[in-house]
């Protein structure tokens, strides 16, 4: 009987465990959900001069094309287009958005089998305890 008692608390001790991870893994399912929404697979890389808006300044004359070049990150949400500033230097040759959002979705998909994995095993480990 001591065994049966003992097998019971060590599979409520790995349970618990499995929950624990189970927690962790679905925190980091958030966090990468949340970054994917900044992220915008069919988001267009370009290059924008702006003038400052000084009355003095070269960019205020005629024909000048103004400070830059500065590299903006342009995508359509909600019908609406946004324009997000990327800085003066020119982001990676293969795509800002593109690279990121693959890399997220893979590690959500490694995340979400992870979390399946750990559901079978609580489900198994319960099965057993009904003997």
């Amino acid at each position: 009987m001591k065994e049966l008692s003992w097998a019971r608390e060590e599979l409520l001790r790995r349970l618990e465990l499995l929950d624990a991870k189970l927690g962790e893994i679905d925190r980091e399912i958030r966090t990468i959900e949340e970054g994917l929404k900044d992220i915008h697979p069919q988001a267009a890389v370009v290059t924008k001069y702006v003038s400052c808006g000084k009355k003095n300044c070269h960019c205020m004359e005629p024909g000048d094309r103004g400070h830059g070049p500065y590299f903006y990150l342009v995508y359509r949400e909600h019908g609406k287009v946004i324009t997000r500033y990327l800085g003066k230097k020119a982001p990676p040759r293969d795509g800002i958005p593109s690279q990121e959002y693959r890399r997220l979705l893979a590690q959500l998909k490694r995340l979400r089998d992870q979390r399946e994995d750990i559901l079978r095993r609580v489900s198994q480990a319960i099965s057993s305890l009904e003997i």
